[in-house]
């Protein structure tokens, strides 16, 4: 789970999601593409509900320094109409485009997989 989340900072994942997703209001809004990350990245650890993936930030304290709330997850989720949907799936292709190139560029892929192309 580090290195998913580990791989979707480095080749920006968070940030091509933040670009998609509308803007939250208020002073203290949080970026609601990092909250989709950690979202996925608590579903790995087996949150199975949003009330549970904000409690396994917390509990990853390390991994999550920044947890994000329930409130804030239900929020980033409830912004995504058809239209934002669509804004998402682009920057996910993007950013799987990326992950394909960065394969590629390394001999025999990453040594300890197998990538089935």
């Amino acid at each position: 789970m580090v290195l998913l989340r580990k791989v979707a900072e480095r080749v920006g994942l968070a940030t091509a999601l933040s670009a998609a997703l509308p803007k939250g209001t208020g002073p203290c809004r949080r970026d609601r593409g990092m909250a989709l990350v950690q979202l996925a990245c608590a579903i790995v650890l087996g949150a199975t509900n949003v009330l549970e993936a904000e409690q396994l930030q917390y509990h990853w304290r390390p991994v999550f320094p920044r947890p994000v709330s329930d409130s804030t997850l239900r929020r980033a989720l409830a912004a995504i109409d058809t239209p934002v949907a669509a804004r998402v799936e682009r920057a996910r292709a993007a950013i799987r485009r990326v992950m394909w190139m960065l394969l590629a560029l390394r001999p025999g892929g990453f040594p300890w997989i197998w990538v089935c192309s």
